[in-house]
């Protein structure tokens, strides 16, 4: 495999996991917002609650390393002037992850996990 597909690949894969992570915490968020029975399942279970934070965290940090790296080896492979636009890019993704990633965890600590606080 060349470099230029390699990198296409590469840019691919890390697209795919931005948008996974996001329709993700989204479809979550939506769920826990409007759905009667499943708010009331996550509420009723702390350990599920806690099962499903901890689940959305170690997403949030497999996401975040994949991409990292991802963007690491397109960018050894890029030559100068592209090489700082690569890295505002992938950090840029990082970040939507993180974001991404925030809500679902807040969400369900704040009214499931600790509903008094």
């Amino acid at each position: 495999m060349n470099d230029e597909n390699l990198i296409k690949q590469l840019e691919l894969y890390s697209n795919a996991i931005v948008a996974f992570i996001a329709v993700q915490s989204l479809t979550y968020c939506f769920y826990f917002g409007t759905n009667p029975f499943f708010n009331s399942l996550i509420k009723k279970s702390v350990s599920l609650s806690i099962s499903i934070s901890v689940l959305f965290f170690v997403s949030l940090i497999l996401a975040s390393l994949g991409i990292h790296f991802m963007g690491k080896n397109i960018i050894m492979k890029t030559d100068g002037e592209n090489k700082k636009i690569l890295d505002k890019i992938f950090t840029g993704k990082i970040i939507v992850v993180i974001f991404c990633n925030f809500f679902p965890v807040y969400f369900t600590v704040k009214y499931a996990v600790f509903p008094q606080l």
